[in-house]
């Protein structure tokens, strides 16, 4: 394989891509235990559920999770990821999951971080 590292302008680009667009919550997923039992929107949540990837995410990880800090809105946890992606201190790493292949961001929570953050972030 002829592979050279990525140059500076086309990570940029991929930062901004990824800030841009973040959670695409016409795409649906599966609610899972982990959010079963919480209340959204009025409903209580179902495992079976189909709920934005995004809101999912946000659930699993700010609601139920602990990880960021305590009242973090969705709105507010869309805006933090798209800064940490911006954040040149964030590191990028692309993996294979399930076959396909996806981009990942991981950086210290900061000032994001709530009662049961590793202190890392991975999104």
């Amino acid at each position: 394989m002829d592979l050279r590292p990525l140059t500076n302008k086309e990570i940029g680009k991929i930062d901004e891509h990824v800030a841009e667009r973040g959670f695409n919550d016409n795409l649906l997923e599966k609610a899972g235990r982990r959010i079963s039992g919480l209340n959204w929107q009025g409903k209580v949540i179902k495992i079976s559920d189909r709920l934005g990837t995004g809101i999912v995410h946000y659930l699993r990880h700010v609601v139920a999770g602990n990880e960021w800090s305590a009242g973090t809105t969705l709105e507010e946890y869309y805006d933090s990821i798209s800064q940490v992606v911006r954040d040149k201190q964030t590191k990028i790493l692309i993996s294979r999951y399930s076959g396909e292949l996806q981009v990942g961001f991981t950086r210290e929570a900061g000032k994001y971080a709530g009662a049961k953050s590793s202190g890392l972030f991975f999104f």
